[in-house]
């Protein structure tokens, strides 16, 4: 009597997972990263019995084709890399459009991630990785804990949270979604791929990274001191002092500022400035 292997996925898994596993294959990401954003292997993961060579195995499976060579060191991944800051009224009017509230479960979820991104400088992980208990009400603002991707941690180390005022518009919404979950649940329990896809359908060539460089470009573009502005960029974002400072240069505000202190030191000894 013959015995026949068993499959690894459920069908309905091994969907899902062709689905999800399509888009990050066309995004030119590694096997090694794609089971990495995937969760291969992760106990509590659908795909806990894969490992980073099932990548090639279900490539082979779906029938992806052979994709390009990866992206030249130096290019953005993202075909359309925007430069402009998004302000509250476009984004409120984008995602009621594209978005309506509705009482439905899946919507209130997405807006209330899209909201969450808006307000803050997380990477879409630091939001979707997050239980209920890692956000918390205190004083008059809500206090989201977490370790910053990307960061080494010695151990015991204190979790660097960031903190959000309450009164910040629509904030309210993703509130509400958070407080339906028990301590230990993910309110954004989903994939890389929905994340980006939640995005993508809303915002169309926009992309969750985007609102990072959205939120430190506006701090750069709103700040008086450079000096203080350091300090609380490293504090909200926790990105290292060279990243900081690359966003601080790569803005034209400060380009010229120690010029500007001249004119303004020569106009005040009574020295006539033509334009």
């Amino acid at each position: 009597m013959g015995f026949s292997r068993q499959p690894l996925l459920k069908p309905e898994i091994e969907l899902k997972l062709k689905e999800e596993m399509h888009q990050l294959w066309l995004d030119g990401y590694p096997a090694k990263k794609i089971a990495e954003i995937l969760q291969f292997g992760e106990p509590e993961s659908e795909y806990h019995k894969l490992k980073p060579h099932h990548v090639w195995f279900y490539r082979s499976k779906f029938h992806f084709h052979k994709r390009k060579e990866g992206i030249p060191k130096g290019r953005s991944r993202y075909k359309v890399k925007h430069e402009e800051t998004m302000s509250f009224q476009q984004f409120q009017q984008t995602l009621n459009i594209n978005c309506p509230k509705t009482p439905f479960p899946h919507t209130r979820r997405k807006r209330a991630y899209a909201i969450l991104h808006f307000w803050t400088p997380l990477r879409k992980s630091e939001i979707y990785e997050r239980i209920r208990k890692d956000f918390e009400i205190k004083g008059n603002t809500l206090k989201i804990n977490l370790y910053r991707k990307k960061k080494y941690y010695r151990p015991n180390e204190k979790k660097e949270p960031f903190y959000l005022p309450l009164k910040m518009p629509m904030l309210d919404e993703a509130i509400s979604w958070i407080n339906e979950f028990e301590l230990d649940e993910r309110p954004f329990n989903f994939s890389h791929f929905t994340a980006w896809n939640y995005i993508k359908s809303i915002f169309k060539d926009y992309y969750p990274h985007f609102f990072r460089f959205d939120y430190i470009t506006k701090a750069v573009e709103n700040a008086k001191d450079p000096k203080s502005l350091i300090t609380e960029l490293l504090m909200d974002t926790g990105l290292d002092l060279a990243t900081i400072t690359a966003y601080i240069m790569a803005n034209p505000k400060h380009r010229t500022s120690i010029s500007e202190r001249e004119l303004e030191s020569l106009t005040k000894s009574g020295i006539t400035i033509t334009k």
